[in-house]
């Protein structure tokens, strides 16, 4: 039996315009009534392009995460996976180079993820990853501020056992 689940993704475009900017959080129940194969359709009809620079709004996704209906009792995962780092950063030709435009700070929410026990796990995209000056150390810094692990795609076949073996 599987216990009682209810994984959400969290999916978010970055765009210089808000009509660009959107996002999705899709509630996946684990169970027979919605098989893996419905799921798989959903991830697979999705696409990303555009944005027009760098860095991304990582900061409004970890947002989400934070603000998801988390059950009280709940283990509480997010995983993060990205090919670039979030706004505000200091990359070159940043579009948003003060920060998030909603004034959120990616640290701050990765503070409040460890004290409403949400564990981080980051998942860098490379080689796009390592063409930022700072997104590795952010990926990893967020990581290990909410007791969770930054690894490489090279690395991604691992996610899953890194994840059951630390809980």
């Amino acid at each position: 039996l599987i216990p009682s689940s209810w994984p959400w993704s969290v999916l978010r475009r970055d765009g210089q315009s808000p009509q660009d900017s959107y996002i999705y959080n899709v509630r996946f129940s684990i169970s027979t009534s919605y098989p893996s194969k419905n799921r798989r359709k959903v991830v697979d009809g999705l696409n990303a392009s555009g944005g027009g620079d760098g860095p991304e709004c990582v900061t409004a996704a970890m947002d989400a995460c934070l603000n998801l209906p988390w059950r009280k009792d709940s283990t509480k995962i997010c995983v993060l996976i990205g090919d670039a780092p979030p706004h505000g950063l200091g990359e070159s030709g940043d579009g948003f180079p003060n920060g998030d435009p909603n004034g959120l700070d990616p640290i701050k929410i990765a503070k409040g993820m460890l004290e409403r026990g949400i564990t981080l796990y980051t998942v860098g995209c490379e080689p796009a990853l390592g063409g930022f000056v700072y997104a590795r150390d952010f990926y990893a810094g967020a990581a290990k501020i909410t007791e969770g692990q930054f690894l490489p795609l090279s690395s991604a076949q691992l996610l899953a056992d890194v994840i059951i073996l630390a809980r």
